[in-house]
């Protein structure tokens, strides 16, 4: 395969493994996914050739867990899929991340002072993505599934009161690259999600958990940006033709 031109985007929805590739190395394949991956290794000073090196291995061993191409199921397969797996895991792991790096902050703030900022950070994360959350359940989830039902049953196109589905959707991915960018600062303050060598359980729970939600938080937005949000802008156009 040539790495050139693909992005990691198209990357991840080929093979789900690619996901953890690009953890490794720190290549964004949500926010920026649809960049060149040369390109975005150039731009970030990351080794292109190990990147792709590690690619090239997941072709030469196949996956020993069957994997799901999200491409290919309905939008609303796809919804049920992301509330499931990936909103459930947000709001299970907020009040647990939060309560052990308060913890950390009460022990250990006064010698590991970037920990409050860690804090302050994860916090406002925490409310924006409830906010976040709330609104895709209610508003964009909502209006896509109206619209898969139209345009499999033939029905009348739905009125939204946001006009075109790209209205929620801007907002949506917005919100998206602003929990991202929180996120990326929390590693750049934890390096990496590394506990000092003293560190307690608490504060390495802390820290493994800040990394796994950074980890699932990719996912995430890829399978919304990359995949949900091209299904939805799709059946917009499928409902206007319908009624030509």
């Amino acid at each position: 395969m040539n790495f050139t031109e693909i992005s990691p985007a198209q990357l991840v929805k080929q093979d789900i493994r690619a996901a953890a590739v690009f953890e490794r190395y720190g290549v964004d394949f949500c926010c920026k996914g649809k960049e060149p991956l040369q390109r975005l290794c150039a731009e970030n000073n990351i080794d292109f050739r190990a990147v792709t090196e590690d690619l090239r291995q997941l072709e030469l061993v196949p996956s020993k867990h069957h994997t799901t191409d999200f491409s290919t199921l309905s939008a609303s397969d796809l919804i049920a899929h992301i509330l499931e797996q990936h909103h459930s895991y947000v709001r299970r792991s907020i009040p647990i991340i939060q309560k052990h790096i308060h913890r950390v902050v009460e022990r250990h703030g006064a010698d590991y002072p970037e920990t409050l900022e860690v804090a302050q950070l994860f916090d406002t994360l925490a409310d924006e993505l409830e906010a976040h959350l709330y609104k895709e359940e209610h508003v964009l989830f909502p209006a896509i599934h109206r619209m898969e039902m139209a345009v499999r049953f033939g029905l009348a196109p739905t009125n939204n009161h946001f006009g075109t589905v790209a209205n929620p959707i801007g907002v949506m991915e917005s919100e998206h690259e602003e929990a991202g960018a929180i996120m990326h600062k929390i590693r750049e303050l934890t390096g990496n999600y590394t506990p000092p060598a003293s560190a307690c359980n608490t504060f390495k729970a802390a820290y493994a958990e800040l990394k796994e939600f950074e980890e699932d938080l990719h996912k995430h937005v890829h399978l919304e940006n990359h995949i949900l949000h091209d299904k939805a802008r799709e059946l917009e156009k499928q409902q206007l033709l319908q009624t030509a």
